[in-house]
């Protein structure tokens, strides 16, 4: 089965690769990698890539408290 995002989600990913570790990706985008079924329908287009990333890790717990 051909996978439409494939190619656009691979290239976002060679964009972001200094952050992978730091990544989740989700939505449509994924889809095609999550299909094993040669028989499931088809995989919808979609424009986007969705990610996920924790940006409060980032700050320490006193920087938070005193953020406003």
């Amino acid at each position: 089965m051909a996978d439409p995002n494939r190619a656009h989600f691979e290239s976002v990913v060679r964009l972001l690769a200094p952050m992978l570790d730091e990544l989740v990706f989700v939505g449509g985008c994924t889809t095609g990698l999550f299909i094993t079924d040669p028989a499931a329908g088809g995989i919808r287009p979609t424009k986007d890539v969705d990610a996920i990333v924790d940006v409060t890790s980032a700050w320490s717990p006193d920087h938070r408290c005193h953020a406003y």
